[in-house]
């Protein structure tokens, strides 16, 4: 398919020539080869008028060679232009500096006179060959045609409206796939694994997603990790994305092993799901090395593994067991012609005739959502009838049982792109690898830095560029050829990706440059390079694009200068700590990325004036005299200094400023005047903006009146002010009026988020009650507030024609955050006639330690996580006849020191995950029904010495980990799946029901002690036999008063670890130790009175030891040779360090397939200071308790 790009890359080609040419020949400077542009100028209009006639006759081989030819010609046109339009460029910008050396006048590209001659010759020569493409089309018998320059750009710059995540027709297969993961037992490998096996383009990826969103799915797994594996199989990149995933930021660590120890930290004590999408790879050395990476992270969790996969003989998916392959299979007919009618009408009524029409393409979609999916898009809002019928009766229509047939109807969309730059546009994403996250900004400027997007001349209004871009993204999006977008916070598209079989398209259609590859990729004139090392410059003298992101670069030769043609450059997070000087006659320069560059800017900065967007990390690295490039679009910090060329008025001459900025060192804005010089308030495209001063200053100076005059857009989406030491606001901040079109002054009908951080000055909260579209609103360290008062709801004057008509305060709001604020003592609240946080689905309140009240839970109807920590003078939070909303999910209560009850929720709360409550001191009552919701995940309950009792009965079956330091004694219901159970530091602890183990037969992990020192044995352990063939983790905290080690542990058969510690009354280690057959590790701690070991007799038994750790056993005779010839284990297996070794997580010898129950509690945890003197017998009825921790 190389031939059906050619032509849109002529046509691109030739209207940049012709645009410049037009530029130039429009100067006022007069170039005395101007004849010859104005010739060149109709030779290349008469080519584009040949070119939609031999593009219809390409088959023909003449003719094919004809375009090849005229390509290269139509090249050369453009790189010769280009750089004319560079020197004219740098002529009108150095015309603007004084004290020009008489050095630079032999200089070939600055003496005038040579650069005429030069550049006369090249355009007559480029006219030649044009004139000899133009006779021999005139002999080819080709025919003159108008072409269109493009699409006329609508401004709209709306988004895809198509609802991609919805799933057709896999309902029963997503039900399959989630009754595999919650009914799976943990299998041999220590975790499940389920297969998803099925053809290119079958829905595969966007079934795991409809998994994992499945509310039950998400119940199970504390943590569902995302990793796209593609092509290749890369166990560190898979690595480094499982930890991204669950740190949310970006992994800096190089070493396989210490990622691994990070993951383990962050899933411990947690199940997590795992998918690995799109796996090719059939190398079984390859998953056996993340395999054996990930058998230590589980924990003995209800953990599973889910695959996507093309083939059954890659390595992961023939490691899954048969019944847990689950092969996707084509849709109906019905099916597909829904999604090709929903994407294609949407709402709309269908004609009989088209639908009878439509239903013929269905058929010939053979049940491939993916091709119906891209027809029905690519058809979208197109009623006449012939253009449904020449779909239908399209030649590349075939067998779609191969991907190479699937490939092959997608290029019917291709086809049917609106113009040749915007399938330059597709076929430019084929760049990037398979399955990439593409940052929508990045491509659009990518596509800039190519010139495929040309402005249209017939129109007076330009826009701007990156509108033209977004047009094209959205028309790309809209034609199901980019999809699985990203959104941020204010629901703009950030990130997408291109399905692989639409990525394959690409790649056949851009495949004419694929064999011009340095260092890395290089297609059309951009290079993306890994390399440490850059070849000479001239190689690369046509670049418009040179990314050397990540490469292991430490400087940048002076030569960088000469790349006349450059528009994209992107350095970032390399080794760079200083940039040539000669950067600055980059004078076509539009995208420039350096984030993680810390060093200065060279001088001279301010001559690239075709700047659009700058990339930057560090305030050092803000240019001086950054006014000068009014281009400029983006720029995300500004340092404002004291220096001429950096204060703030700099930002006055960027008419064009969007996206986020961070404004430093406002201190050094003199008063309101100078502040307005920035002229924020004109800045339309500008929605993030946060304001910082000085954070070490005494006295707010001139804080207030800097700050009036900052005011910003009303388009703005985000305010964050840091350290402003003014005891009011802004006027233009507390202004609210409802008028309905644009404002001369601010109006916070767009701000989405509003966050105020350290000023300390500030006396009060303000008004905010009116903001329509509010979601988000963070309060730190304003240490002056003591009240939360009426005017944080509404202002004094406020004048509501109608005092009758309801209001709603906060009706967008959303999560709100109250951090150390240690002076606030009081939240009022308003009328209850009036709705107040309607939305409201986060409260966080931390470090308000004076706070003595909280709004009523039951007016926040929405609530879904309620926090609260770091305060001393709560005593109450709501009572039982306004108890906690219904939607609450998490609720986390700590350090409230006067906190003494929690009220009863009659019903319990439907929906509670999670609930927390921690160093509680004088909490004394947990009401009723907080832990019966048939949702409730997490309990932990801890360091609250006074509380006397905990609602355990009528416990939820869904719990996962329930950890206590104090519980009731009257009965636990019974709960199945318990896997693993911990009760540790009962100190008061006396007695255990001594048949509490006889019913967990699947116990794996337990975990007991120290108890009471007035005993003189182990209590409960008289039933532990029954667990000789489950049992493989085993942990016993002793005391001073025991003796000897419980003789009931040998008859344990499947124990793998032992842990003993604390038992100081022992001075011998029992002979019986040589039953237990199956010990690999051993760990013996703080047994301060122990002398000797077991007899070689029993010690050789113990065959299968692999690890020994002896600490803090000062009487224990031998050295490490000694105790390694008394194991028969090598010494440098033995561990005598001061601190004992953490236990290796449990790899399970299991082939159980049994499936378990749908909601497995897993850990109960019993533990802390003051403890009941025993422990209800009815705790023998967990037969199946799964985890714990110590």
């Amino acid at each position: 398919m190389t031939e059906a790009i050619i032509g849109a890359t002529i046509e691109v080609a030739l209207s940049k020539a012709i645009s410049i040419i037009e530029d130039q020949i429009n100067l006022v400077v007069t170039w005395d080869f101007k004849d010859d542009l104005n010739k060149l100028r109709s030779s290349l209009d008469l080519a584009r008028a040949f070119l939609q006639d031999a593009e219809s006759r390409r088959v023909d081989e003449p003719i094919k060679v004809w375009l090849q030819q005229l390509r290269c010609i139509a090249y050369a046109a453009d790189d010769v232009l280009d750089e004319l339009a560079y020197e004219s460029l740098r002529r009108t910008t150095e015309a603007n500096q004084m004290g020009k050396k008489v050095s630079n006048l032999f200089s070939l590209s600055k003496n005038p006179m040579a650069f005429s001659v030069k550049m006369g010759k090249n355009i007559k020569n480029i006219s030649m060959s044009m004139d000899e493409i133009i006779d021999r089309a005139l002999k080819f018998g080709l025919q003159q045609r108008v072409q269109s320059m493009g699409p006329v750009f609508s401004g709209i710059g709306g988004t895809h409206s198509c609802n991609s995540s919805r799933v057709v027709g896999r309902e029963a297969d997503v039900q399959k796939i989630v009754d595999l993961l919650i009914g799976s037992n943990t299998d041999h490998h220590g975790f499940s694994m389920v297969s998803v096996v099925g053809m290119g383009g079958l829905g595969k990826t966007t079934l795991a997603k409809s998994v994992c969103n499945n509310e039950k799915v998400q119940n199970c797994f504390g943590e569902i990790i995302w990793v796209c594996v593609a092509e290749t199989f890369d166990v560190r990149r898979i690595l480094s994305e499982i930890l991204e995933s669950l740190t949310r930021k970006p992994c800096e660590i190089k070493n396989d092993d210490v990622v691994v120890r990070e993951i383990q930290k962050k899933l411990k004590g947690k199940s997590f799901l795992l998918v690995l999408d799109d796996v090719w790879d059939e190398d079984i050395k390859n998953w056996g090395d993340l395999k054996g990476s990930l058998l230590g992270i589980n924990e003995s969790k209800q953990s599973c593994i889910l695959v996507t996969s093309r083939s059954e003989n890659v390595a992961v998916v023939k490691e899954t067991l048969p019944e847990y392959r689950h092969h996707l299979k084509t849709m109906v007919d019905e099916e597909c012609w829904s999604i090709i009618r929903d994407s294609a009408f949407g709402n709309s009524s269908v004609s009989q005739e088209l639908e009878v029409i439509g239903r013929d393409i269905a058929r010939k979609c053979s049940g491939v959502p993916l091709v119906a999916n891209v027809i029905g898009s690519t058809m979208c809002n197109r009623w006449d009838r012939d253009e449904w019928v020449s779909l239908r009766d399209s030649s590349l229509w075939g067998s779609l049982e191969r991907n190479e047939g699937i490939v092959r109807v997608l290029k019917l969309s291709f086809d049917r792109l609106s113009s040749p730059s915007l399938k330059q546009c597709f076929a430019y994403c084929s760049i990037f690898p398979k399955d990439f996250r593409i940052q929508k900004d990045q491509l659009i400027q990518l596509w800039m830095a190519e010139g495929f997007l040309q402005q249209s001349r017939i129109s007076s209004q330009q826009p701007a560029v990156e509108d033209i871009g977004n047009e094209y993204f959205n028309a790309l999006l809209s034609n199901s050829l980019l999809q699985d977008v990203e959104r941020d916070q204010y629901g703009c598209i950030t990130t997408c990706k291109m399905h692989d079989l639409v990525h394959d398209l690409a790649q056949s259609i851009s495949h004419i440059r694929l064999g011009n590859i340095v260092n890395g990729v290089r297609l059309w004139h951009s290079l993306f390079s890994n390399s440490s090392s850059i070849h000479a410059v001239r190689d690369f003298k046509s670049l418009r694009v040179l990314i050397f992101c990540g490469a292991p670069i430490v400087s940048l030769s002076h030569s960088i200068g000469r790349l006349k043609h450059l528009r994209y450059f992107d350095i970032s997070r390399t080794y760079i700590c200083r940039l040539p000087k000669s950067i600055s006659q980059l004078y076509h320069l539009q995208t420039l990325r350096l984030s993680g560059y810390e060093g200065h800017m060279p001088e001279g900065m301010e001559n690239l004036v075709n700047l659009r967007h700058l990339y930057i990390g560090h305030y050092r690295t803000v240019p001086y005299k950054i006014g000068c490039l009014t281009n400029l679009q983006t720029l995300p910090i500004f340092r404002v200094g004291t220096e001429r060329g950096s204060g703030i008025g700099e930002l006055g001459g960027l008419v064009e400023f969007g996206g986020e900025l961070v404004i430093f060192n406002l201190q050094n804005v003199r008063n309101e005047g100078e502040a307005r010089e920035a002229k924020l308030l004109e800045k339309k495209k500008l929605h993030e903006l946060e304001y910082l001063w000085g954070y070490n200053r005494e006295e707010s100076c001139n804080d207030e009146e800097v700050l009036e005059g900052l005011e910003p857009h009303s388009n703005l989406k985000s305010l964050s002010s840091m350290y402003y030491n003014g005891r009011h606001y802004p006027s233009w901040l507390a202004r609210f009026t409802n008028i309905s079109g644009p404002s001369a002054c601010f109006q916070p009908i767009n701000l989405v988020k509003l966050k105020l951080s350290n000023c300390k000055n500030l006396e009060k909260l303000p008004t905010l009650g009116h903001y329509p579209n509010l979601k988000i609103l963070e309060v730190e360290g304003l240490n002056n507030v003591r009240c939360i008062g009426k005017e944080f709801y509404v202002s004094d004057d406020d004048s509501s024609s109608d005092k009758n008509k309801p209001i709603t305060l906060f009706p967008a709001l959303e999560k709100l955050s109250l951090w150390n604020m240690e002076e606030v003592e009081e939240w009022l609240e308003v009328e209850p006639t009036v709705t107040v946080f309607p939305s409201l689905k986060e409260l966080h309140i931390e470090g308000c330690c004076k706070l003595s009240s909280v709004p009523r839970m039951s007016r926040l109807s929405c609530l879904e996580a309620l926090t609260i920590t770091g305060n001393n003078a709560l005593s109450c939070i709501g009572d039982e006849q306004f108890p906690f909303p219904s939607s609450l999910k998490k609720f986390t209560i700590q350090r409230c020191y006067k906190l003494t009850t929690v009220p009863s929720v009659e019903g319990g709360i439907s929906f509670l995950q999670h609930l927390e409550v921690k160093l509680c001191d004088r909490l004394c009552k947990i009401g009723q029904g907080l832990l019966t919701s048939t949702c409730l995940r997490v309990v932990v309950i801890c360091d609250c010495p006074n509380l006397i009792s905990i609602p355990v009965y009528g416990i939820s079956e869904s719990l996962v980990k329930l950890e206590l330091d104090h519980f009731d004694s009257r009965r636990f219901r019974a709960i199945d799946s318990l896997k693993e159970l911990c009760i540790l530091s009962c100190q008061n602890l006396k007695s255990v029901p001594e048949d509490s183990l006889r019913c967990l037969t699947r116990l794996k992990t337990l975990k007991l002690g120290p108890f009471s020192q007035e005993l003189d044995e182990f209590p409960g352990l008289s039933s532990i036999h029954h667990l000789h063939s489950s049992l493989e983790i085993l942990t016993l905290n002793g005391w001073e008063k025991l003796c000897s080690l419980p003789y009931q542990l040998q008859h344990l058969a499947a124990l793998k670890y032992l842990i003993i510690s604390g038992f100081d009354g022992v001075t011998t280690l029992p002979e019986w130790l040589g039953n237990l057959s199956s010990l690999q590790d051993l760990t013996i701690d703080f047994c301060r009175n122990l002398e000797d070991l077991p007899s070689k007799g029993a010690t050789y038994r113990l065959s299968n030891i692999q690890h020994l750790s002896i600490t803090n056993c000062p009487r224990l005779k031998g050295d490490r040779t000694y105790i390694s010839k008394r194991f028969k284990i090598p010494a440098n297996q033995i561990e005598d360090a001061p601190e004992r070794r953490r236990i290796p997580r449990l790899q399970s010898t299991s082939t159980s397939r049994a499936t378990t129950s749908t909601h497995p509690i897993e850990p109960l945890r019993l533990n802390g200071p003051e403890q009941p003197s025993s422990l209800p017998c009815q705790l023998q009825h967990l037969t199946a308790y799964r985890h714990g921790k110590d």
